[in-house]
């Protein structure tokens, strides 16, 4: 397991890369809380991620995908990150391993994941913005 320990004024940060199944690939993941990888159920994408494209392409997924990235594209950056409004995605129909225990995560696109950090987040069972 790959682990970049990031420390600020404001906050501490590690980057965990997560082993794309079936792949040589690894997505990145930024997180400010390390202890909830263990309860960590599923990836979440921003849509401008480099790796997006790839992910997509020929899956199952891929048409509902591009709809949902249309869609996000038309939504300013305020829109796509507040709270009181709905929060659109789609399963790429990719999977990453948690590598601290095994599990599948399934790897979702969202549009209140941004392009900052590494643009991936891992999202907690037990974390209410995960809902």
């Amino acid at each position: 397991m790959n682990l970049l320990l990031t420390i600020s004024a404001t906050s501490t940060a590690l980057e965990i890369d997560f082993p794309l199944e079936s792949s040589r690939q690894k997505l990145t993941c930024f997180t400010t809380r390390c202890d909830t990888i263990f309860s960590s159920t599923f990836l979440v994408m921003a849509p401008e991620h480099p790796l997006v494209e790839s992910l997509i392409k020929g899956s199952e997924e891929e048409s509902k995908c591009r709809k949902v990235i249309s869609e996000i594209r038309q939504q300013s950056e305020i829109e796509r990150t507040a709270e009181d409004k709905e929060k659109i995605g789609c399963f790429t129909g990719r999977y990453a391993v948690n590598p601290v225990n095994g599990e599948k995560l399934p790897v979702w696109i969202a549009n209140f994941v941004l392009m900052y950090g590494t643009g991936i987040v891992m999202a907690d069972a037990h974390d209410e913005r995960d809902f």
